[in-house]
């Protein structure tokens, strides 16, 4: 499987223990040539000092036309699918610079 980002938007919101970094958009294409766009996954820096990665939340629709009354993540990896992620996230320069600008007085880098 191959993985490319075609879009990451900085968007730094610091927390006392996280941050926001941005929002990334990729294409995973299979050996067989498929394609899967995943779209709005969140670039964080977690607690631990580590680059994360978060799927969105969608509201559902139940089967009545109701609203779902709680939120539900979008996307779902496997642990090794999410650790190739996070490899390409980290070469991304914006990625960078966002955790730059996040974390200026840090020394930690970006690590998946």
């Amino acid at each position: 499987m191959r993985l490319k980002i075609t879009r990451f938007t900085k968007h730094v919101s610091v927390k006392p223990r996280s941050a926001t970094l941005g929002f990334a958009d990729l294409v995973a294409v299979s050996d067989t040539g498929a394609e899967i766009h995943l779209h709005d996954l969140v670039v964080r820096r977690n607690s631990a000092g580590k680059l994360s990665l978060s799927s969105p939340s969608r509201r559902y629709t139940r089967s009545d036309g109701s609203q779902q009354s709680r939120w539900r993540s979008s996307y779902r990896f496997d642990d090794v699918t999410y650790q190739r992620l996070l490899g390409v996230l980290a070469l991304v320069p914006g990625v960078q610079e966002a955790w730059t600008e996040a974390f200026a007085d840090s020394t930690a880098e970006v690590s998946a």
